[in-house]
Parts: structure tokens; sequence; C-alpha cells
């Protein structure tokens, strides 16, 4: 174990399609009570590939990931909808509900889920001059990512059908082969050096082994579906309170062990080039992707100065992955940092620590973009660590 963790190039990369100025407009309507304009214009920030018709109401019906949205304004409210799932017979329905109202109670906060016609929507409903565009941004994303995150897993668990197909773009053949090898290598390099440091007692090296193991399989082959739900599921495990660094390791060692058995046909199903309505990542800024570093940074650039190249490469991955797990950053920055971890990518300890250094330093060190955040992030490492 004396060389760093492969690289796999993306099979493709996420764009930011904010538009900071529509999000200044929209502001500046909704104080200007001007609420459909605002409106229209916050949709347009989110995704300025958004075609909106130029008449006084809106009614859109737009792809995201695996989900249909609908935004409308009609009798001078705003009404916001997503399709979900058709409700399963016995004696799967049962169980499908309580899951559905774990949700409402637990992960929604002004949406709900409802049911028409023995169907499952998500659905908000207000008065035109409530469309805050914070609080109609944070409306869309959670009924976007809410529908799209569990509608695979509840169909795979409970047997229950899409009220509306997706309308996708699948991989290729030869994407589908290039992921699933980026997938099966990446497991199994994860496995063999998270089961070394174990038995060297080494459990915070390993949890962030682990962790980069996950974040890189999000970042190289973007799954979808069952696979995605499942991975992040694993990823937000390490992060429970109350375990050990060496329960956390254990147990996460286990659920990649398991996802060397995922099933092939479910993993091709989740290879699809996904049609959003908002970037499932925020747009962050350099300045707050600075300021969010600067901690782990202190900690990078003491372990370069005492030649620990070994966390100087752990910590300079982790927080590479993280960015690119969370984040759609500037495009040069992007460039610098990937282009270190291709070139890193199983090199001695001591010859990697160099040039992640380096890329994260340059990063640290850079000047000030021009791109705005809307949604907060917080970079806080598995527990324990």
């Amino acid at each position: 174990m004396d060389k760093n963790l492969s690289y796999h190039k993306p099979i493709s990369v996420d764009k930011t399609k904010y538009t900071l100025a529509y999000w200044k407009e929209s502001m500046k309507l909704f104080e200007e009570k001007k609420y459909i304009p605002s409106v229209k214009n916050l949709i347009k920030y989110m995704n300025s590939e958004i075609e909106i018709p130029d008449t006084d109401d809106i009614d859109l019906t737009l792809n995201h990931g695996s989900s249909r949205l609908k935004i409308k304004t009609e009798n001078n409210e705003l009404y916001i909808s997503a399709d979900f799932l058709k409700i399963p017979e016995q004696p799967s329905k049962i169980a499908l509900m309580r899951q559905v109202l774990e949700l409402n109670f637990s992960y929604l906060n002004l949406s709900r889920v409802v049911i028409k016609d023995d169907n499952l929507y998500f659905e908000y409903r207000d008065k035109i001059e409530n469309t805050d565009p914070y609080k109609v941004f944070y409306i869309i994303d959670e009924i976007c990512f809410c529908s799209d995150k569990h509608d695979d897993y509840f169909i795979d668990k409970f047997k229950a059908q899409r009220v509306s197909e997706m309308k996708i773009k699948m991989y290729t053949d030869e994407e589908k082969e290039s992921a699933y090898k980026t997938f099966k290598e990446t497991l199994t390099q994860c496995v063999e050096y998270v089961e070394f440091y174990i038995q060297k007692r080494f459990f915070s090296s390993a949890c962030d082994i682990l962790s980069i193991s996950i974040m890189k399989l999000d970042y190289a082959i973007q799954p979808q579906g069952l696979l995605q739900f499942e991975l992040k599921k694993a990823m937000d495990g390490m992060f429970e309170q109350g375990k050990s660094s060496e329960q956390v390791t254990n147990d996460t060692l286990k659920k990649i062990k398991q996802f060397l058995e995922f099933d092939r046909k479910k993993f091709d199903e989740g290879c699809y080039y996904p049609e959003y309505v908002l970037s499932p990542k925020q747009t962050t800024e350099l300045a707050q992707l600075q300021d969010n570093m600067r901690s782990e940074y202190g900690k990078i650039k003491d372990f370069y100065t005492k030649s620990d190249h070994f966390n100087t490469v752990l910590y300079c991955m982790y927080n590479i992955y993280y960015i690119f797990y969370h984040d759609l950053i500037p495009n040069d920055i992007y460039q610098k940092l990937d282009i270190a971890l291709s070139k890193s990518g199983g090199l001695e300890w001591s010859s990697a620590a160099g040039i992640l250094y380096d890329a994260v330093t340059s990063m640290m060190n850079a000047g000030i973009s021009n791109v705005s955040s809307v949604r907060p992030m917080n970079n806080v490492r598995p527990v324990n660590q």
C-alpha cells in the first residue's frame, strides 16, 4: 500500500447552469411586487436553458432526473407539483404509505406528498404575493430532489410504478462498460486498502479511503437511480453520531463489499444523462471555497511541511472529491484539481503529495471569481477523524 489510489476519468462533468443576473432581477421584481416576472427570472436563474413563453401566466412542465416538475400560476396562486408514484396493491401499499408519511413529517418542510386518483404527487400551493425567491427556490429544490431521490428506491423496494415515464438519454453500451469497470476497480481497490489499514488499526485512514472511494464513484460514473441512492446512503452513514471510527470503518466496508455484488441490470438502468431543472450541486464561488477549505488546508500544509506524504495525499484527495461531490466550481479551478488527481493517481505517496499539494495551494492562492452560491455548505469529515 505504498501508492496513491487510482484515477478514473469521469464519463461526463456537471456544468453550472446558474446565472446570477437572473437571480438579482428576480429579487428586484419581487420587491417591486411584480410576482410572476419574478418567478420567471428565478426559473431562468436555476436553468437558463429553460424556455418560458412570454405570457401573463406560467404553465411549465419540466424534466428533473427521473421525475417531472410542473410550475403553474393561476387565479393569483403559484402551484408547484411533481409526478411521483402509482400506489401499489397490497401487501406493499401500507409499507409504502408509511414511508411517504415519513417524508411528509421529516424530509419535507413546505411541500407535501398528496394522493390523487390512487397516485402520489409532490405539491405546493400558495398566494402569488408569497413567492419570495429564496422561499420558492427551496420549495422547488426539495420537491425536485426528494422525488428524484426516492422514486427508484420505492420502485425497487415496494414494486411501485412511476406516474409518468422518464425522459432520459442512456449511456452508450461502451460508456456503460466503462462505468462498470470503474465501479468494480474502485470498489476492489477500496476493499484492499481498507483491510490493510484495519490490520494496522489505522481506522481514521480507512475512513478517509472509504469516503474518497464513494465520492470518486459519484464523480467518475455519476450513477443515477437506485445505485445513486444506495451510495449516498452509505456516505451519509459515515457521518452518524455516536459511532467510533472503528465502527464506521467496519459498517461501511460491509456496504462496499455488498456493492461488489450489485445487480448489473440495475446498474445499467442507472447509467443515463439526467436533465435537471436545477443542479443537485451548489454553485460555489471561489471565495467561499477558500473559506470552507481554510481549516483543512492548514492541516494539509502542516502534513506536507513535516513530509507526512501519506496524510497529505489523503487530506487533499478527500477535500478535492468532497468539492466535486457537492459543488459546481469555476472551470479553471476544476481543471487544475482534476489534472492533479489524474497525474497523482497510482503514484508513490511522496510523488502524489507534491502534485496534490501544489494544486490545492494554487486554489487557496487564486483570485476571486464572479460566480455566486445560493446554498451554503459545510465540509465535515466522517466521525472521529
